[in-house]
């Protein structure tokens, strides 16, 4: 597909150098850039055209391809596992405060009400739940065996 360009006397920093754009046109492609854009970007890094679109394509099949795997399924529904208990203890954490704050005032003092941690908290707890049901049920839709 891309030829080697030039005569490096490091293969490894060849190979490095294409994880790095291969990142870079992934992250473009997630942030849903236009193919037209990503093609750009190479060619202002020496890549010609007519190399630079194949590799677009060809990263953007794998990317899709990657994403129906078992293997990508179970990693977002781990990551969203983690998201519910990041939720519930930064919930649990405003509640905690505002409740000891409340306790510890004297009549008519003032006390913190971390409505932020609470908030932020249920979100990203719901966010979570949502997130590991949909990865959950697309990898008991794939009837792939563990």
């Amino acid at each position: 597909m891309i030829e080697k360009q030039g005569k490096s006397t490091d293969p490894g920093k060849y190979d490095e150098a294409w994880k790095a754009i291969t990142a870079a046109v992934v992250e473009r492609l997630e942030k849903k850039k236009k193919k037209k854009s990503i093609v750009k970007f190479l060619m202002k890094r020496g890549i010609e055209e007519s190399e630079a679109f194949p590799f677009v394509e060809e990263t953007e099949r794998r990317l899709i391809e990657y994403k129906s795997s078992p293997e990508y399924l179970k990693e977002m529904v781990k990551k969203n596992s983690k998201k519910i208990i990041t939720g519930i203890i930064w919930a649990v954490l405003g509640t905690a405060v505002t409740v000891i704050t409340y306790v510890n005032t004297s009549e008519g003092g003032t006390y913190v009400f971390a409505w932020g941690a609470v908030l932020f908290g249920v979100i990203d707890m719901i966010a979570g739940l949502a997130g590991k049901a949909k990865y959950k049920r697309a990898l008991e839709n794939s009837q792939v065996p563990d």
